[in-house]
């Protein structure tokens, strides 16, 4: 069985080369590698082509450029595409994975094929020190209860760490949304977690991520909220396509999520994130849809959001607070 580990780069000068290392030292026999420059402007390629040229394993590795700058959606994307292997593999190219790596994630996959098969990493390179509860061990069996774990944060969204069937994705339409910039594991993880039937979980370190300060993903900037709401939208069009509409757990996930990107956005209402996140919260169609089928999922809980930005927020605050307050003193 044949996997394709995909490796989207840009500007990565200073990481590749360990990355590829720890690709190079893999256990597993049937491998290629996919490595897709989005147009870098550093010396990216020449670190890429020594490392390929000092390289003699077994690893086949093809080397994409992208002719026009996307995202690292449209770079994986292109990386699918080219991909020959029965399990696709997405690694960021600033990050590292175990030498066992594949060969711990393909063992489940010898005695039943599955949709996706998930294992445990840890961050902040070089202290190799997480402090997430490791995941349980075992295959699930229902698209009920993988959603449960999604929804509950059980393995992380991110893309990386992830063996992935390949026929699956195409089965489902389930392609990385190249419009959305930041944050664009969540609606893939999302679609994922709607249609996966049989997924794996490998209670072992697989992956280490490297966390830089400098991320995307660090940066406090009105984008980033910008880029979350967008990924809600394509959520809500996502189970109108499929269907799921009836589904009141992953309805009531979106609920949550947007009330979580309305606690995030208060710090961007100057830049009219706030306001942005209000107005898809009340008007979308979809969430229309959502409140008529399901009317105890619209509470009071969100009337802060018709009042101004300041005041919403101040007494959507105040009342988390007193309801915290009043559970504890309940128990």
């Amino acid at each position: 069985m044949k996997v394709s580990i995909i490796i989207p780069i840009y500007n990565a000068a200073d990481h590749i080369g360990r990355c590829l290392d720890s690709v190079m030292l893999q256990t597993y026999p049937d491998i290629e590698c996919i490595l897709v420059d989005d147009c870098s402007t550093d010396n990216t390629i020449e670190v890429i082509e020594a490392k390929l040229a000092e390289y003699s394993g077994p690893i086949e590795f093809k080397m994409l450029r992208r002719e026009i700058n996307g995202s690292s959606a449209a770079t994986r994307n292109t990386g699918v595409s080219a991909a020959t292997g029965t399990y696709l593999y997405f690694i960021d190219s600033d990050d590292l994975i175990t030498s066992d790596a594949i060969s711990l994630l393909a063992e489940p996959l010898k005695n039943e094929p599955l949709d996706l098969v998930t294992g445990d990493f840890v961050d902040n390179y070089p202290s190799y020190c997480s402090s997430r509860p490791q995941i349980p061990s075992g295959i699930i069996r229902t698209n009920q209860e993988i959603f449960s774990n999604y929804r509950s944060y059980t393995w992380p969204v991110a893309v990386w760490n992830k063996l992935v069937r390949h026929q699956f994705l195409i089965d489902n339409d389930i392609s990385f949304v190249e419009d959305i910039r930041i944050h664009e594991d969540e609606i893939w993880s999302f679609k994922v977690a709607c249609m996966a039937q049989r997924v794996g979980c490998v209670n072992s370190v697989t992956y280490i991520y490297c966390n830089h300060g400098g991320s995307k993903t660090n940066t406090r900037d009105h984008t980033r909220i910008f880029a979350l709401v967008e990924t809600s939208r394509q959520a809500e069009a996502f189970i109108q396509e499929k269907n799921l509409e009836d589904d009141i757990t992953i309805c009531r996930f979106l609920m949550q999520w947007r009330e979580r990107l309305g606690h995030m956005a208060w710090p961007y209402g100057k830049n009219l994130a706030y306001q942005t996140y209000r107005e898809h919260v009340w008007k979308h169609p979809a969430l229309i849809r959502i409140h008529k089928r399901f009317p105890e999922l619209k509470t009071a809980k969100h009337w802060h959001h018709a009042m101004p930005t300041a005041i919403g927020f101040c007494c959507y605050m105040m009342c988390k607070y007193g309801y915290r307050k009043f559970s504890a003193l309940q128990k």
